[in-house]
């Protein structure tokens, strides 16, 4: 599993590395975000929200900001510093294209899915026929579902591949202290290979 993981790392850097033009963040007290993203905090949170009080931490602006790059990122907030308003606020910031978040529990994927109803989001939980994947904005799977063949047969649909703009890998850290992400490894390696950029939270 080590190998497997220093491999995927490996990759990112290559692909990191045959990038002249890399898009850097300030890291400031108040980063500078696009005001399209204040309405999508507005439209996820469903309350007023004052860009005068900046974000939780700069680390959470720069983080929502590079949900339209084409970069892969590593995310590394602490619990309830707001990773999850990346991926709720993605379908706002781009509502024609698809993202997807696996997450390393069944249980998180319902809790997920829960807030995602909350919101005006299209999309549902992989595998539940009561949405449709041609005009869905946000697919939540868990890393079990994720590994196998079906979802990666259901990734390569044209619908899918070409809406298909990140993918969001929540507790990431599973990957090396969760052996149940094995298969779930073979996939990431699968979406770096065919330039699908990869946020790992």
């Amino acid at each position: 599993m080590q190998q497997a993981i220093e491999h995927m790392g490996t990759q990112i850097i290559e692909q990191l590395r045959s990038v002249h033009n890399l898009v850097t963040y300030q890291n400031s007290r108040r980063a500078p975000v696009q005001p399209s993203v204040y309405q999508a905090l507005k439209a996820v949170l469903r309350r007023k929200y004052d860009p005068q009080l900046g974000f939780t931490s700069p680390q959470q602006a720069e983080l929502i900001n590079s949900v339209g790059s084409s970069f892969h990122v590593l995310g590394v907030l602490e619990t309830g510093g707001g990773k999850s308003l990346a991926f709720f606020g993605a379908p706002f910031l781009f509502p024609d294209h698809l993202f997807i978040v696996v997450s390393p529990l069944v249980a998180l994927t319902e809790d997920l899915r829960r807030r995602l109803l909350e919101t005006s989001i299209k999309g549902g939980v992989w595998g539940d026929t009561s949405w449709d994947p041609h005009t869905a904005q946000l697919v939540l799977v868990s890393a079990h579902n994720a590994g196998t063949t079906a979802f990666d047969q259901w990734l390569k649909l044209a619908a899918i591949r070409s809406r298909l703009k990140r993918v969001f890998v929540d507790e990431a850290h599973k990957i090396a202290t969760d052996s149940e992400w094995r298969p779930c490894i073979r996939l990431l390696k699968h979406l770096t290979r065919h330039g699908v950029p990869l946020t790992l939270l």
